[in-house]
């Protein structure tokens, strides 16, 4: 048989489909993309995921010898450009061992942060970020003043750049509270001063130290001894800029009158003077009115000012190139006189970079100038990308870039071309303001939920309102803060400036009372994937003319919602026991639904008051209610708090002596509008309250007691659940303390003892000690034993009965858990 000789035909292979290179990708800068990201992901890693050094050298060499092959060039940009973030972060991280924030570092103090019970069945834990801290540092202080003077709840604030301590040269800011009204930016004084330290000490509490730290603030000080002036040392440069906006501030307030704090809060960015319309305006109604962005220096401000300087400039008929130098050069300094703050400082770069295109007849990529301003802000600070302004800022920048994208694309449609100009002008103007409005509260959602616990839809409405006002009010008070008193328009401005800024408080208080206002909470990780999908799917849907890809990107925003939906979970019982100062509050959990607060705290001129510490608290839990709220007794540091809780949640039943019930504050309470619906436990003689799940054992006020004190008067009840025993004992002193334990010594006997008036000397008797004979003592008081809260003495007693003592105000908010595991 003979074999064919004919080649058969080689195989073919399907050709390998070529990559489609995604058309989003044409619409963006390229090159930044390629290193910023990176670079902004080291910064992160290496604020939350330190490595060790030898590991982070090892791969920057490694990166750095395969960059010179050209399959791994890319690849190892992207890694380098990811360690210079991490380094840069590092670095700025790394201060000098004078430095304020090193000398808090105390390396013989040991504290036990979690205390377990004798029979393993609760446990206290402490809320503090580090063990070995300083409370307090108390030193002869040599210091320059680098702010101007601001109004504080008493007396007044300065930022300090610290020389000295008693001649030793030391580094860092720290904040002077002083009643002295005669410091001037550059003095330079000298002092006793007694230093604390910013820190978080509550579960809730807004965390203000990182907003701190970015301005190199790293404590509070208070003057111990009379304040010296030595010399004024100020730089000309520096002298120059704050004499400036000194003046600017002084002719604003004497032209005008009610509307002089909007007017320094919209120029400057400085919201403390909203204070000056009311103590709550800035802390509860602005931010539900869903309008604060617009007191945040930002594009809008830079915008008006940069078009109002070009169009003066060329009705002088100055050159255009040179208009826009000016311009620029003008915005700078505008941008030093509001601090330099990250949406300033973005807004400028951004119209810096814009005019400076049209200089060169260049087209600017929104996107470019975002990542390029983004880099700079982050090189110069790389702590301002964990700030709360900035992520603010360069979100809501993000929705507005997407938004005009996606209005050219509708716009672009054929549907469209079938219109009139003037209509299409319309609809051009009408759409892209909606849309600009539901982006960036698309893209700051995740930001508010995590920060401030609410989802505030008010700014879809608000924002129509709020950019018509500011947009008047803006160049009235600029032209009021340029023109001379004596031009024959300027009273009339005034007036127009008065009637707005009374209209935009009047929508600002009308739309805080809408009902728009969502609280939530989530996860951090569940809200940064919800921030994923949606700005993949928005990518999808502007960057793409495939309508599949516009469908999965609509589909990806759709699911990114799901990451909101929070799934109720089994809430044991908990008590916690808040760092008020020298005041009380703790709350008592039995169940999910079940609440009870002892007391609520609130000065007036306490930093630790309700509204740093409890409130918080309650907003990130999404508590809507509390069953039962107990006031000892008629004392400001007892009950201070409770109107202002009363508008956060609804009190179900308040739990009241006798004596208060019918003294002036319980007619202020039952009068109140918030307590209409409230029932009233009214206590005059011991009794036994018994829940399902716990018993409450009110032994005190007796009918059988009676004393001038008020103090001696206060509600002490033992709280008993499932074997654990917690007495409260509020502000009795030894009287009381005697007649308990004579009367009712077999009821006292309690695991957790709450001290009876802040550790005062007055209270906490070595009899009292022994009958109730706890594992665990709070004392909630500010920890300033020269004060006397707590009082040596009383230490000294309950060293000799008690196995750990807490001081909240020194080792911070108190947790207690009905289980040794984790809640």
């Amino acid at each position: 048989m003979i074999k064919s000789n004919t080649i058969k035909p080689a195989r073919r292979r399907k050709p390998k489909k070529a990559y489609k290179i995604p058309e989003v990708l044409y619409q963006l800068p390229i090159p930044c993309l390629l290193w910023v990201p990176f670079w902004l992901s080291g910064i992160v890693c290496a604020r939350f995921m330190p490595m060790p050094l030898y590991l982070a050298i090892s791969i920057f060499l490694i990166c750095i010898a395969s960059f010179i092959f050209s399959k791994t060039r890319v690849y190892s940009l992207g890694l380098i450009s990811f360690l210079c973030g991490y380094f840069i972060y590092i670095n700025s991280q790394n201060l000098p061992e004078n430095h304020i924030s090193n000398l808090f570092i105390d390396s013989d103090r040991t504290i036990n942060t979690v205390y377990v019970s004798e029979n393993q069945s609760w446990q206290a834990s402490l809320f503090q970020q580090e063990q070995n801290r300083r409370q307090h540092i108390q030193q002869h202080v040599k210091g320059r003043i680098v702010s101007n003077r601001q109004t504080a709840r008493s007396g007044y604030r300065y930022t300090i750049e610290l020389l000295s301590f008693s001649d030793i040269p030391v580094r860092g800011r720290v904040t002077l509270f002083t009643e002295k009204d005669y410091l001037a930016y550059g003095d330079v004084i000298q002092s006793v001063m007694r230093i604390t330290e910013r820190r978080v000490t509550n579960p809730g509490e807004i965390d203000f130290t990182v907003l701190m730290a970015q301005q190199g603030i790293y404590g509070s000080a208070s003057a111990v001894s009379p304040i010296i002036f030595i010399e004024n040392d100020v730089s000309p440069f520096m002298k120059f800029l704050h004499t400036t906006k000194n003046n600017l501030r002084e002719k604003l307030k004497n032209s005008l009158t009610y509307s002089a704090p909007m007017a320094l809060s919209l120029i400057f960015g400085e919201r403390q003077y909203l204070h000056e319309y009311d103590d709550d305006f800035y802390t509860d109604t602005l931010p539900l009115s869903g309008l604060m962005h617009f007191f945040a220096v930002s594009g809008l401000h830079v915008g008006i000012i940069a078009l109002v300087i070009i169009g003066v400039l060329r009705l002088l008929r100055i050159p255009i190139s040179v208009a826009r130098v000016i311009t620029i050069l003008f915005l700078i300094f505008y941008a030093f006189l509001c601090n330099s703050t990250p949406p300033v400082v973005r807004a400028v770069l951004f119209f810096g970079f814009f005019i400076m295109a049209k200089m060169s007849s260049r087209l600017v990529s929104n996107w470019q100038v975002f990542l390029l301003s983004l880099f700079v802000v982050t090189l110069v600070n790389p702590l301002l990308l964990f700030s709360v302004s900035l992520q603010f800022s360069y979100l809501a920048f993000m929705g507005i870039i997407i938004a005009v994208e996606l209005n050219k694309k509708i716009m672009s449609h054929e549907y469209m071309d079938s219109l009139k100009p003037a209509t299409k002008g319309v609809v051009f103007y009408f759409l892209s303001y909606l849309l600009i409005v539901i982006f960036i509260q698309f893209m700051l959602i995740p930001v508010t939920v995590h920060y401030f616990n609410v989802i505030n839809l008010n700014v879809l409405i608000g924002n129509f309102i709020g950019l018509a006002l500011v947009g008047l009010l803006l160049p009235l008070f600029f032209l009021i803060l340029f023109i001379p008193s004596s031009f024959f328009l300027f009273n009339p401005l005034v007036q127009s400036a008065e009637y707005l800024t009374d209209v935009f408080n009047r929508c600002i208080e009308f739309l805080s009372k809408m009902p728009f206002v969502i609280h939530h909470s989530q996860r951090l990780s569940e809200l940064i994937f919800m921030f994923i999908f949606v700005f993949i799917g928005l990518l999808l849907i502007v960057y793409n003319t495939n309508k599949r890809r516009m469908w999965q990107g609509v589909i990806l925003c759709t699911l990114a919602f799901a990451f909101l939906i929070k799934i109720p979970e089994e809430k044991d019982f908990k008590v916690i026991f808040f760092n008020v100062g020298n005041s009380d509050a703790a709350l008592i959990r039995f169940s999910a639904d079940n609440y009870m607060l002892i007391d609520l705290a609130a000065y007036t001129n306490n930093s630790r008051n309700i509204s740093r510490s409890l409130l918080p608290y309650l907003r990130r839990e999404n508590v809507k209610s509390i069953n039962k709220v107990l006031l000892t007794h008629a004392h400001y540091d007892h009950y201070g708090g409770i109107f202002k809780l009363s508008e956060r949640v609804r009190i179900d039943t308040l739990i009241v002596t006798e004596r208060f019930y019918q003294g002036e504050v319980g007619q202020q309470i039952k009068n109140h509008e918030n307590f209409r619906e409230t029932a009233f436990f009214v206590l005059s003689d011991t009794l036994t309250y018994r829940h399902r799940d716990y018993t409450i054992k009110f032994l005190h006020p007796d009918k059988d007691f009676s004393h001038r004190n008020e103090n001696n008067h206060s509600i002490v009840c033992r709280i008993t659940f499932q074997g654990l025993n917690i007495l409260f004992t509020g502000d009795i002193e030894r009287e009381a303390e005697q007649h308990l334990v004579r009367r009712y010594q077999q009821y006292l006997r309690a695991d957790i003892l709450k001290a009876a008036h802040h550790g005062s000397r007055t209270s906490s008797s070595e009899n009292f000690m022994r009958a109730v004979n706890p594992e665990l003592f709070v004392i909630s008081a500010s920890g300033n034993m020269r004060r006397g809260f707590p009082n040596r003495r009383v230490l000294d007693i309950a060293d000799r009965y008690v196995n750990q003592i807490f001081v909240t105000g020194k080792d911070s908010a108190v947790t207690v858990r009905g289980s040794v595991g984790e809640n």
